[in-house]
């Protein structure tokens, strides 16, 4: 016997294809569908391509090696399970330290369907109460960059976005008390163009699903830089029942070049 594994050819072409997928997706930032894919199909792999040992090579409990692959086969899709329920691959994060900003690059095909891939991706968040995260995505040919900043209650935050880009300023909001995030200014419609406001619905992370107040959904604010210049964008996050008593406010100081 020459080969070491006899491997169903059928089971071989349909793993590669999983991997070959799976790959693609990790390196596009899809990391959870990616690594859930990888492991089904490896573990479909080793439940089902029988193997066979030399009896010139003496591995001791060869005999039960057929088990021993489907034991790990079965706990490859267990893992799989597991990443897909618990929320191993989480997109929110619980950010403390500001040197830590997530920075980043994901991949799409149709602008319009942005929307459902930045539902996937990830975001940090902050504990703090004078102190947020923002996620800036500027889209540029089918290709997204995500760079994070801290902003502050009553701090100037710069912002650098590239000329004739389309950009998303997304931020946390949560929805339990009612809050939302709005323009405070006049912008300068000669530098950038405000074109919509989206709500985003975000997946809570296995260990706070249950818990009164937990909300990470959020808002998206959709813009379109023209020409360059600087302007200011001043928001502010507030609840509508202690409206003009307790708000956030910042100021971003946009840059187009």
């Amino acid at each position: 016997m020459k080969n070491l594994y006899q491997i169903n050819k059928k089971t071989f072409k349909l793993t590669f294809y999983f991997l070959i997928l799976a790959l693609l997706l990790i390196a596009t930032h899809h990391l959870k569908v990616g690594v859930l894919l990888g492991l089904l199909g490896l573990g479909f792999t080793f439940i089902f391509t029988p193997i066979t040992i030399p009896e010139s090579i003496k591995i001791p409990g060869a005999k039960r090696s057929p088990l021993v692959t489907r034991i790990i086969g079965a706990i490859l899709l267990i893992a799989a399970i597991l990443t897909l329920h618990l929320g191993l691959f989480n997109q929110v994060v619980i950010q403390e330290d500001e040197n830590k900003l997530l920075k980043y690059n994901f991949y799409y095909i149709n602008k319009s369907k942005v929307y459902s891939i930045l539902s996937k991706q990830r975001y940090s968040y902050s504990q703090a109460i004078d102190t947020k995260y923002i996620s800036v995505i500027t889209l540029n040919s089918f290709k997204a960059n995500v760079k994070e900043y801290k902003i502050t209650k009553d701090g100037t935050t710069n912002i650098i976005i590239p000329k004739d880009k389309d950009f998303i300023i997304s931020l946390h909001a949560n929805r339990t008390i009612v809050a939302e995030w709005i323009i405070k200014n006049n912008l300068d419609k000669n530098i950038i163009k405000f074109n919509e406001c989206m709500w985003m619905v975000m997946q809570t992370p296995f260990s706070d699903k249950d818990k009164s107040g937990i909300n990470y959904d959020r808002q998206n604010l959709y813009f379109k830089a023209l020409k360059e210049g600087t302007t200011n964008l001043i928001l502010r996050y507030e609840c509508e029942e202690t409206a003009n008593n307790n708000y956030f406010e910042t100021n971003l100081n946009i840059t187009i070049k």
